[in-house]
């Protein structure tokens, strides 16, 4: 305390002498060890890049090798031999089994790792195999089959297979054979040795760095691959849940020492939550691997094709030697920058400081709210320009504060009036609806009961004039409700939220099939970390709604009807879009399709009233995005929107 008041009542020349003394001291520590930690923080920058790089890489590879093996089984699929196989009935399958048969065996001669390949009929029974032993066997219990069945191709976890040889690590790939309704009449298998999995694990090892290494878990945290220890492998990195463990031994995922298998833990808290995540992120964790029995730095890779996570792994002890050495030269050279110190400028003190009290006053008297105060300029040096631009500044403020206040007051008074048009036109919408409902009603049930009197009558053509009525009632309803719900968009707030896209579209696609609208080839790709979107959930369904719609009636007239919804990404943006294969536009209509009630087609060739699309561009430029399509004439159409990504921040209400 005293040597504080001590300084207080030191000279301002002595204040400014040991002000300057610290200046050239304080920046350099201050450099040093900025510059450690920047070349500390570089060098972990470094080695994540490579971590990222090589976990990606992996990932990719194995994706690849899992989309090959589809491939391939999706061409068999496509083959007439096994489409034939397919559809023919029991008692007419055996004159091309012998065929398909032959085709099977083709796969283990030109593949090593091929274990066995094999038929399964819609109930999930193998029809045909190159291993007889499972021939007539019933598969249909199992998870991957019986994803398969429902239409999917699909890629099983690593597993233990007893069957033939003994205890094989495997994984199987399944695709289904699909009839001519689409619906699935067979379904394609193919085993394969885990080694195709585990040899690129072993191919990484040492990539990135000396000691560095990978594993690969399965969605549960499990261990399904280890590039150097194959010890660990099936062995999880937490303590599973009973449930868990009982259904793997049931199913002997394992073979007979999946108890034994599952109750040997080797801890790795860090791979264990990352691995069981929906999505994991690529920042860099740090963590004890019982692997190495060292502290590693590690990042973590969800694979696209299956809920398997690699994890690339380097040693932390290379890591912090080149620290210490870093630091070690950082200390050398701050002790050589504090060589001595600045001793001049306490002469000026006094000329400096009178000034520099002035504007302090005036900063004060301005902070309190008197912009009228002024700095007396009596030099022209640098401090009398300051006074002579502070003095500009506080004029400026001055007529600025009355613009401001001008402003406010006229600003007011449009925020007031825009609350009472606002709820004038919530008035009069509401009055509009009902006056154009209540005549509309009464038409509608006039008609109605005119009809069912008609019913027994000859008059074919009342009841025509009747249908007309009743359609153009129907149609003037669905006009009500389309221009009410696009005035309620742009006054209603947004209840922002994460949003599951693909469940929206699903949920969406089932109740366009429910009412009988979409009869389709419906297919949903959307890319990884594109499935969930922030948005209101309402609106976003109310945008899906609209474009499938219109997708299944354009689309409906053509011969094979089909959708596709994709997902990418576009400057920063989620991008989503809906393609169609129906007569498509002129490209150089575009922009006329999202204004109310314009149409490209007749009513007679397509029903609707044109304010669908409109209704759409509304709800994505009220979330910050944009809409657009692109066609051709007989080419079909392509509708994309794109949302901000959660942390572009909030759109503007």
């Amino acid at each position: 305390m005293n040597i504080a008041l001590r300084y207080r009542n030191w000279s301002l020349r002595t204040k400014f002498a040991v002000l300057l003394i610290a200046a050239s001291l304080v920046p350099s520590a201050l450099t040093a060890w900025i510059s450690l930690r920047e070349m500390q923080a570089a060098r972990v920058q470094d080695t994540q890049r490579s971590l990222v790089a090589r976990a990606e890489q992996l990932s990719h590879e194995l994706d690849s090798i899992n989309a090959g093996y589809l491939a391939s089984l999706q061409r068999v699929a496509y083959q007439p031999a096994v489409n034939a196989f397919c559809l023919a009935g029991d008692t007419s399958r055996q004159a091309s089994r012998s065929q398909v048969r032959g085709m099977f065996d083709a796969f283990p001669k030109s593949d090593g790792n091929v274990r066995a390949m094999a038929l399964f009929n819609h109930q999930g029974i193998v029809e045909v195999s190159t291993d007889d032993d499972i021939v007539g066997q019933d598969f249909s219990r199992r998870h991957s089959v019986k994803t398969a069945l429902l239409g999917r191709k699909m890629v099983s976890d690593i597993y233990v297979s007893t069957s033939g040889e003994s205890a094989v690590p495997t994984v199987g790939y399944l695709v289904p054979v699909l009839g001519p309704r689409a619906e699935v009449a067979c379904v394609l298998a193919l085993w394969l040795r885990a080694d195709v999995v585990w040899d690129v694990l072993k191919a990484a090892n040492g990539k990135v760095g000396p000691e560095s290494f990978a594993a690969l878990y399965d969605r549960y945290g499990i261990r399904i691959g280890h590039s150097f220890r194959q010890d660990m492998v099936f062995r999880p990195a937490g303590e599973l849940n009973r449930e868990l463990v009982d259904e793997l031994v049931a199913t002997s995922r394992f073979g007979t020492d999946t108890q034994v298998l599952l109750g040997d833990v080797r801890d790795f808290p860090e791979q264990f939550q990352l691995a069981r995540i929906d999505s994991p992120t690529a920042a860099v964790f740090h963590g004890y691997s019982p692997a190495n029995r060292t502290w590693n730095y590690g990042v973590a890779s969800r694979m696209a094709s299956v809920p398997w996570t690699v994890f690339y792994l380097t040693p932390e002890a290379p890591l912090q030697l080149e620290f210490a050495k870093l630091a070690r030269k950082n200390v050398l050279l701050f002790l050589a920058i504090i060589a001595g110190a600045i001793a001049a400028g306490a002469a000026f003190a006094t000329t400096i400081v009178r000034p520099i009290i002035a504007l302090r006053q005036a900063t004060r008297a301005v902070a309190k709210g008197d912009a009228g105060v002024r700095v007396p300029i009596r030099r022209r040096d640098e401090l009398g320009h300051l006074a002579e631009n502070f003095n500009d500044m506080t004029e400026k403020i001055q007529l600025q504060a009355g613009h401001i206040r001008a402003s406010h007051d006229e600003l007011r008074k449009y925020a007031d009036d825009l609350e009472v048009a606002n709820k004038d036109l919530d008035a009069f919408t509401f009055s509009v609806s009902h006056d154009l409902r209540s005549p509309l009603a009464v038409v509608n049930g006039f008609s109605t009961l005119l009809g069912k009197r008609l019913t027994d009558s000859a008059d074919d053509k009342a009841m025509h004039y009747l249908t007309r009525i009743r359609n153009s009632t129907m149609v003037m309803e669905e006009l009500i409700d389309g221009l009410l719900r696009l005035s309620r968009i742009g006054r209603q707030p947004l209840q922002m939220q994460e949003v599951n896209i693909r469940e929206v579209i699903e949920d969406v696609a089932d109740e366009l099939r429910q009412l009988g609208a979409l009869d389709h080839a419906f297919v949903i790709e959307l890319a990884a970390g594109e499935e969930i979107a922030w948005a209101d959930k309402v609106l976003i369904r109310q945008v899906f709604a609209n474009l499938l719609s219109n997708a299944a009636k354009f689309s409906a007239k053509a011969d094979n009807p089909a959708i596709t919804v994709t997902s990418g990404e576009k400057d920063g943006m989620q991008v989503y879009s809906v393609r169609d294969n129906g007569p498509g536009f002129a490209p150089e209509k575009a922009d006329l399709l999202f204004q109310p009630f314009k149409r490209l087609h007749t009513a007679e060739e397509f029903a609707g009233v044109g304010l669908g699309l409109s209704i759409v561009e509304r709800i994505v430029h009220k979330h910050g995005g944009k809409v657009w399509a692109s066609a051709g004439i007989g080419r079909g159409a392509v509708f994309r929107f794109t949302l901000e990504r959660r942390d572009a921040g909030p759109p503007a209400a």
